[in-house]
């Protein structure tokens, strides 16, 4: 049995794409967005070339301009690593998100292929919230004083400002691999887009400075996923992160929906935190970044 790649065009298409990854949308958030969103850069893979069925369907990624990977691969064969293979035969990657055995798919394939190496790999803890379904109390009884003398807000577009210190950090510190400069313009696109499309919940200090912020990335079909939490380093060691993860996990579960996030699992603070908020773990999540390549 063989598969071909085909380009996500037309509602069929993306309906095809959206009830494929629809079961695995709690590992596949940022995936699902894309798709929700219509964009471009969205692949199916399949076994029909033309008016495929779902039944058709082995996998649906995402490879955009930037060379930013989002899979969500459940199945294995030797006829899928085919397909793959001749897909990225001449396209660089520059990063894989994604569940683990959907990445460790793509490694294999460009390992294969040769002509890039692994730069950086980063493997995290996925987590969801189970707080609500728990009993447990909310954090602010758990974990008095939590948020000290700063004021809970939900961030708007004026406070783009105030947040790009720890956009900036955040990035530097979590995101990037070493030797890779954050560009401060892309961040403020990206902090921009955030603060017009997502919920970015911060705490505001009595100087009007922000000691830390949070923000959802993805709001899929059943699951929000939360990402770009961070606490300037002055202001660690209080519980913020704790607070401000919880209440978006509170919010997210009055829509009706699941909250995720994925954590480095070097990042024992972190993990500390989420779990002191509510999260705990459900899957392991990897980040892969690639050299340049040398054809």
């Amino acid at each position: 049995m063989s598969y071909c790649i085909l380009p996500v065009q037309g509602e069929e298409l993306f309906s095809l794409a959206r009830s494929f990854v629809l079961p695995h949308e709690k590992y596949c958030c940022s995936l699902m967005q894309k798709i929700i969103g219509h964009e471009r850069s969205l692949y199916l893979i399949s076994r029909a070339e033309e008016q495929p069925r779902l039944q058709d369907i082995a996998g649906v990624f995402c490879f955009t301009d930037g060379e930013l990977l989002l899979p969500c691969l459940p199945f294995r064969g030797h006829q899928l690593d085919a397909a793959l293979s001749a897909f990225f035969a001449q396209r660089e990657v520059f990063c894989i998100s994604g569940e683990k055995h959907s990445v460790r798919t793509i490694m294999r394939v460009l390992r294969a292929r040769g002509g890039q190496q692994i730069k950086e790999e980063k493997k995290h803890f996925f987590m969801e919230f189970r707080a609500a379904a728990d009993g447990q109390p909310p954090l602010e009884k758990r974990v008095s004083g939590a948020a000290g003398d700063c004021t809970l807000v939900r961030c708007a577009a004026a406070d783009a400002n105030g947040l790009m210190p720890l956009q900036l950090s955040y990035k530097t510190e979590e995101v990037l691999p070493p030797g890779v400069p954050v560009n401060p313009a892309s961040e403020r696109l990206e902090l921009d887009r955030a603060l017009r499309t997502q919920s970015v919940f911060a705490l505001r200090r009595p100087d009007g400075s922000f000691a830390a912020k949070a923000q959802t990335n993805a709001v899929c079909a059943g699951h929000v996923q939360i990402g770009g939490v961070f606490t300037r380093t002055s202001c660690r060691g209080h519980g913020y992160a704790s607070f401000l993860v919880h209440a978006l996990a509170e919010n997210i579960v009055r829509q009706g929906k699941s909250a995720v996030l994925f954590v480095n699992r070097r990042n024992t603070a972190a993990v500390r935190a989420y779990r002191n908020a509510g999260f705990s773990r459900a899957g392991t999540y990897l980040i892969v970044y690639y050299e340049d390549a040398s054809f």
